[in-house]
């Protein structure tokens, strides 16, 4: 169970009219059960009209938790003297799983006009959209998590060492990878998706209509109801109760994949995976397994840059072979500025490790098996210095490429590393 508080609603100076319907004065200081918040209102652009309301949260640096199509209301557009059919109305359902560490979740529009770019690209640009309004939140979880195997998490941006560091994990006899290189398992996204149908499968999170909802079998025993008010009552039964259903169902998958791929009479502590920065999905599993844990690695702006852009040429991921210059550093300023917004909100939660420390020797290795209560050996040592055939390795920074970026970024990184 999650119950949050909604504290304080603050008003952003943009340039459109907007109105929340629900009360503020109801919503301060009033505690609510369940793992979804409706928000619903009107909001007129002027002579852009408004085409969507997008809720998003500032620690994932604005990639939007939820986007809301808007529609006509007759009371809107009559007091506004506008066209009947302008869409002014509103009403979405945010998902509060994971934005513990968030504290606030913000409600802006997109202008008709920066639709079509936003729609294509809503996770770099935030530009793109008026900040209507910040909301503070209090959100507490209050189920106890059981112990057992657990999760372990790997996060980081690409080329940041999280590769050598799941082949030193994956090495000890307590830690299973259930894949081996790339290691990318995907172990709760299925568990990510599902919860959030439950609790608000109206939002489109999958982007399906009715039909579609009812004839797609990976979404089976999700919430039934495609709207809110088919059975209000029963639509939040199922949305309140979301992470009591699904968690007996994860740690049997967690289970089952021990059983299947651990060697017999091997005691398996925890279950391992890459993980890209994603709060959801941390804090889902802290929510199910008390000993869930979570190793974040950071590395130097410059370095990261020199190094995926190299491995951008050499493979054609991540920026891509043919991205333009000034596109690939406005993607990655805002990537790792976002990861480093995320690392700072799970700072108190999570072990942080700094690349280069992991690299120069064992010494973090040891700090890291330390954490997880495992007991370093040298296979762990000799993985951790192996490069997995296939894996496209960037050579280090060239000291004339550098931007004055790094000493932007480098107080947050020292402080995020030092401990």
């Amino acid at each position: 169970m999650i119950s949050f508080c909604l504290g304080k609603i603050e008003h952003a100076a943009g340039s459109a009219d907007w109105h929340l319907d629900t009360p503020q004065s109801a919503m301060r200081a009033r505690a609510i059960q369940g793992h979804f918040l409706e928000l619903a209102g009107w909001v007129f652009g002027g002579a852009d009209p408004a085409q969507a309301i997008v809720v998003y949260a500032p620690l994932l640096h604005r990639a939007p938790l939820v986007i809301g199509g808007l529609h006509p209301r007759a009371d809107v557009t009559a007091a506004l003297g506008c066209p009947a059919d302008t869409p002014t109305g509103f009403r979405v359902f945010v998902n509060l799983l994971g934005l513990r560490d968030v504290g606030v979740i913000e409600i802006g529009v997109v202008a008709a006009a920066q639709w079509p770019a936003f729609s294509q690209d809503s996770r770099y640009l935030a530009k793109s959209f008026i900040t209507l309004a910040r909301l503070d939140l209090s959100i507490v979880y209050d189920a106890a998590p059981v112990a057992g195997a657990a999760p372990l998490f790997v996060t980081s941006l690409g080329r940041s060492g999280s590769t050598a560091l799941m082949g030193a994990l994956a090495a000890h006899p307590a830690v299973l990878a259930p894949r081996r290189y790339p290691y990318e398992s995907k172990l709760l996204q299925y568990a990510q998706h599902v919860l959030a149908m439950m609790t608000m499968p109206s939002a489109g999170s999958a982007g399906l209509d009715g039909a579609q909802f009812i004839d797609t079998p990976y979404l089976a025993a999700t919430n039934p109801f495609v709207q809110r008010d088919d059975y209000p009552e029963i639509f939040d039964w199922f949305a309140e109760d979301a992470l009591g259903f699904i968690a007996p169902l994860l740690r049997e998958t967690l289970s089952m994949m021990i059983a299947r791929q651990a060697p017999p009479k091997r005691a398996v502590r925890f279950v391992a995976e890459k993980l890209v920065p994603n709060t959801m999905m941390a804090s889902l599993a802290e929510a199910v397994w008390s000993e869930a844990q979570e190793i974040i690695l950071v590395r130097d702006f410059d370095d990261w840059l020199w190094s995926a852009q190299g491995f951008s040429e050499a493979s054609g991921r991540y920026f891509g072979r043919d991205a333009a210059p000034d596109r690939v550093m406005e993607q990655a300023i805002a990537e790792y500025e976002a990861f480093l917004d995320y690392a700072e909100r799970r700072a108190g939660r999570a072990m942080i490790v700094g690349f280069d420390v992991l690299i120069a020797g064992p010494d973090a290795l040891q700090r890291i098996c330390a954490r997880l209560g495992l007991t370093m050996d040298a296979a762990m040592v000799t993985s951790l210095r192996t490069i997995p055939p296939g894996h496209a390795n960037a050579k280090r920074r060239d000291p004339a490429a550098a931007t004055d970026l790094s000493a932007r970024f480098a107080p947050r990184v020292q402080r995020l590393t030092a401990g």
